[in-house]
């Protein structure tokens, strides 16, 4: 289904910002990733600027939508999308070096 028409038929899902109840703005959504999956959108609302992240998918039974307030723009959302994912042991390392007190902010 074309972008565009799936954006306007979920926005029928939440037309309103879970915030303040204002009406979304079609316009302002941007589209930061596209798969079989679904699409990646990131919107913020133009009365109360809460920004949301949400993901849009196409099912037998119509579109549905799942969203997160968020305090990323849609750069930010971009940028930590392309970092190396954090492992268990990445977890344990910060862990050793908090527990020493061996955290350096600089490096």
């Amino acid at each position: 289904m074309h972008q565009n028409s799936m954006l306007r038929q979920s926005q029928q899902l939440n037309p309103e910002c879970p915030i303040c109840n204002h009406k979304y703005d079609i316009q302002r959504i941007q589209i930061l990733d596209e798969n079989e999956q679904g699409v990646l959108t990131h919107f913020s609302c133009k009365n109360c600027f809460a920004s949301f992240l949400a993901t849009i998918v196409e099912t037998p039974f119509g579109h549905m939508a799942s969203g997160l307030l968020t305090d990323l723009c849609a750069d930010e959302v971009l940028k930590f999308a392309e970092q190396d994912t954090i492992n268990n042991d990445d977890v344990l390392e910060i862990h050793e070096m908090l527990e020493k007190n061996q955290f350096n902010f600089n490096e």
